[in-house]
C-alpha cells in the first residue's frame, strides 16, 4: 500500500510491504505504464525524497510450489510541508469613563457613575485624597476622595483603570438667630409669661403658687425635665416652651438628675471654647460623676454618650448637690464643630446608679446652638445579676421608672452573647417578647410608674459572655414614645 507523506528534506520509504503465502514480493519505481527502476524485495530501497506522485510496481516471483504473479502499479504520495501559522487575536481597548459629583455630606456614601460598558471583573478602591491613604471601602464623612475603579478585561478586551476625585462638604449652617422667644405656664419671666431675648441672655424662672392641694414638681423646657428648683436659672439657647408642672401634695414622683449648659466662651483668637454646666441632684442624692461628653466626629451624634464620645471628661466622689462642671477645649481650629451634652451619673435615695445626658449642643468658634433635645425622662437600670453556676443560669433584675405623666408601654431587657451585636442592642425598637437580628427582647407591660422585671438566661456555656441592657419603652406627657436603654452589663458563668 502506498503513503501519503509530508516532504521533511530527507527520503522517506514510500511503501508499506505486502505478504504473500508463496515466492517472493519484489518491488521496482516506475512510472505510471512500467517499472523503470530495479526489482528489489527490499521494502526500505524503495524510498523517494522530493515533492511529487510516486508509481510503485510490485509482483511475487514463484518457486517450484507456486507460480509468479504480473505487476501491479500502486502510487505513493509526497506533499510539500506548509508550517503551521498560530492564529491572530487583536486585543482591543475598553472605552469606559467614571463620573462622581461632590456632594454635601447626608450621612452616605455614593459611588461613580460608570459611562459605558465595562469588560471582566470590576474593583472600586477609595483614597483619601489629601493623605494618599488607602481607605476600607466608600467613606461618608466630611472630606476630600480619589476612587478608582478597574476593569479586568477578558479574552478580547485589555483591563482598564479609570479614577475620579470628588469631595464631601460639610452642610452649610443656617443663619444664626438674633432672638429666641419663649413662653411660660404656670410662671413668669422678669413678671411676663412670654418674651423676646437676645441669644444667650440669662434668665430666671420663677414658678407661679401652686394650686390648694397642690405642690411644685418641676419645669419643663420643651417637653424635657429641666429643674425641681422652683426657681430656675438657665441662657436661652432656643424657643423655649417652659412649664411649671404640679403635683398632688401627697404623691410621690420620680426626680432625675439634671445636666444644664450654663455659659459658653468661644475665644476664636486663640482656638478655645470653654463650656460650662450646671449639675443638681435631689438631697438624698450623690453625685458621682458630673461633666460631659464630646466629640467632631458627626457619624457618633445619633449616640454620643460615655462610650461613643473622643472626650468624656468629668469630676467624681462630688459631696455638693448643685456642682457647676467647666470645661476648655483647646486647639479648635475655624472648621470644627464640636458636639457637646451634660453627663451625669449619680446615686439616687434607693442606691440605684442613674446616668443622665443632657441636651446636644453644637459649637464652634463663631458660637452655639443647641442642635438636639433630649427629651427623655425615665430611668432604666440593671439592679442586680445572679450567677447560678451549678445549673448553668445567670439572671438580670432591671428596675425601670418614670415620672407619674408618664405610662411605661414595655418594660425589661435586651441582651446577647455575640459580642459583635453588643453595640445593636441600642438600637433595638419593640414592644413585645421577641427576637430582633439575633438578639433577645424579653419584658413586659405595665400600668405601674415603677416596675422590675428579671428575666433568666438558662443553659449558659462557659465559654459565653452575656450582654444585657435593660430596656424601657414609655409614652410621655405629650404622648412621645420614648426609649430608655441602661448601661451595658457583662456576665459569665465564672
Amino acid at each position: 500500500r502506498g503513503k501519503t507523506l509530508t516532504s521533511n528534506g530527507s527520503e522517506q520509504q514510500l511503501i508499506i510491504a505486502g505478504s504473500t503465502n508463496g515466492g517472493e514480493m519484489q518491488y521496482a519505481l516506475g512510472n505510471e505504464t512500467a517499472p523503470t527502476g530495479t526489482w528489489t524485495a527490499t521494502i526500505a530501497d524503495i524510498k523517494g525524497k522530493d515533492v511529487g506522485t510516486y508509481y510503485v510496481w510490485y509482483k511475487v516471483v514463484g518457486n517450484d510450489n507456486y507460480n509468479g504473479t504480473d505487476a501491479v502499479c500502486i502510487t505513493a504520495k509526497i506533499n510539500a510541508y506548509i508550517p503551521y501559522t498560530p492564529p491572530v487575536y487583536t486585543m482591543e481597548d475598553q472605552e469606559w469613563t467614571i463620573s462622581i459629583d461632590s456632594y454635601e455630606y447626608d450621612g452616605t456614601a455614593h459611588t461613580p457613575t460608570i459611562n459605558g460598558t465595562t469588560y471582566g471583573t470590576k474593583t472600586y478602591t477609595y483614597y483619601d485624597a489629601d493623605t494618599g491613604n488607602k481607605l476600607n471601602g466608600a467613606p461618608s464623612a466630611v472630606g476630600n476622595y480619589r476612587v478608582e475603579v478597574y476593569a479586568a478585561g477578558n479574552s478580547s478586551y485589555n483591563g482598564r483603570t479609570q479614577t475620579a476625585e470628588y469631595s464631601i462638604t460639610a452642610k452649610p449652617e443656617p443663619p444664626a438667630p438674633t432672638e429666641y422667644t419663649i413662653n411660660v405656664k404656670n410662671g413668669t419671666i422678669n413678671g411676663k409669661t412670654t418674651g423676646t431675648y437676645e441669644p444667650n441672655k440669662v434668665l430666671v424662672a420663677k414658678a407661679d403658687n401652686a394650686p390648694a392641694g397642690y405642690k411644685f414638681a418641676y419645669w419643663k423646657k420643651n417637653g424635657a425635665t429641666a429643674s425641681y428648683s422652683e426657681s430656675y436659672t438657665f441662657p436661652l439657647s432656643r424657643d423655649i416652651e417652659l412649664e411649671a408642672v404640679y403635683t398632688l401634695i401627697a404623691d410621690e414622683f420620680q426626680k432625675d438628675g439634671t445636666g444644664q449648659l450654663e455659659g459658653f466662651t468661644a475665644d476664636k483668637e486663640n482656638g478655645k471654647l470653654t463650656i460650662a454646666i450646671m449639675h443638681s441632684v435631689l438631697q438624698d442624692c450623690k453625685i458621682l460623676k458630673a461633666g460631659l461628653v464630646a466629640t467632631s466626629n458627626t457619624a457618633k451624634l445619633n449616640n454620643l454618650t460615655a462610650e461613643t464620645a473622643d472626650f468624656v471628661r468629668y469630676k467624681d466622689n462630688i459631696t455638693v448637690h448643685n456642682y457647676k462642671y467647666t470645661w476648655t477645649k483647646n486647639n479648635v481650629t475655624p472648621d470644627q464643630t464640636w458636639y457637646i451634652r451634660s453627663y451625669l451619673v449619680y446615686q439616687d435615695a434607693e442606691g440605684n446608679v442613674k446616668t443622665v445626658y443632657g441636651d446636644m449642643i453644637q459649637a464652634t468658634l463663631d458660637g452655639y446652638k443647641v442642635q438636639v433635645e433630649n427629651k427623655i425622662v425615665g430611668a432604666s437600670n440593671m439592679d442586680d445579676v445572679i450567677v447560678d453556676k451549678a445549673n448553668r443560669k445567670i439572671s438580670f433584675a432591671a428596675l425601670m421608672s418614670v415620672p407619674v405623666d408618664c405610662t411605661v408601654k414595655f418594660a425589661g431587657a435586651v441582651a446577647t452573647s455575640d459580642a459583635s451585636k453588643k453595640n445593636y442592642l441600642t438600637k433595638i425598637k419593640a414592644t413585645e417578647k421577641t427576637m430582633v437580628n439575633g438578639c433577645y427582647v424579653r419584658g413586659m407591660s405595665s400600668k405601674m410608674h415603677t416596675v422590675k422585671y428579671t428575666w433568666t438566661k438558662t443553659e449558659v456555656t462557659e465559654d459565653q459572655t452575656w450582654y444585657v441592657r435593660s430596656y424601657l419603652v414609655y409614652v410621655d406627657s405629650h404622648g412621645n414614645e420614648q426609649i430608655v436603654y441602661g448601661d451595658l452589663t457583662t456576665a459569665k458563668l465564672n
